[in-house]
């Protein structure tokens, strides 16, 4: 899949949606149920899937670490314990999507739509969430340290348990008992040394 579907050449864009192969492709892969999978795993790492527009994909699991998922259309996607480190998912819709135990760190969420979306426990360090919209997200237990949150509406979101240490919160949005409730933690060293992978 990902020789299909390669990010475009350093300093020249790429196309503004998939081939209609990779679509097809991609929307059979998303619409199979992995319990017949056994172990088997999607990685579509550095994939350039810009502009995929898919109703309720099922990406649980899947590796799309370094992919370009930029202007996506994925509303309720399922993503739980899927790896997207470094991906870039600006202005992508995630509106109520499953991101639960999800791993992104450093990933590029830069105006990005994700109003009650599941972030519970999901890994959002370093992340750059600059303009996100997180309006009624649950985020408890999330790993938001060192994350870029400026201008980012989190009105009504949870922010149980959520570790915020350094984040940058300049001119978010958000009302006082919000972050009344948060609990600004930081992992154990032992819990917080991640090598790139997931566990």
């Amino acid at each position: 899949m990902r020789t299909h579907a390669p990010q475009p050449e350093k300093g020249k864009r790429g196309p503004a949606q998939p081939t209609s192969d990779v679509v097809a492709a991609l929307t059979a892969l998303a619409s199979r149920d992995p319990r017949h999978d056994g172990t088997a795993g999607v990685d579509l790492t550095g994939a350039y899937l810009h502009g995929w527009n898919l109703y309720r994909p099922n990406l649980s699991g899947w590796t799309l670490d370094g992919a370009n998922l930029e202007d996506t259309d994925l509303q309720g996607a399922h993503l739980k314990d899927a790896s997207l480190k470094g991906a870039r998912l600006a202005h992508a819709n995630l509106t109520e999507a499953n991101l639960t135990d999800a791993f992104l760190p450093e990933a590029n969420l830069t105006g990005a739509f994700l109003e009650g979306a599941h972030l519970k426990g999901t890994d959002l360090m370093a992340a750059d969430l600059t303009g996100a919209m997180l309006e009624g997200a649950d985020l408890k237990g999330a790993r938001l340290a060192d994350a870029a949150l400026r201008d980012t509406i989190l009105i009504g979101a949870d922010l149980r348990d959520v570790d915020l240490g350094d984040a940058d919160l300049s001119d978010a949005i958000l009302e006082e008992q919000d972050l009344d409730e948060a609990e600004v933690i930081r992992p154990a060293p032992e819990e917080a040394d991640r090598d790139g992978t997931k566990p």
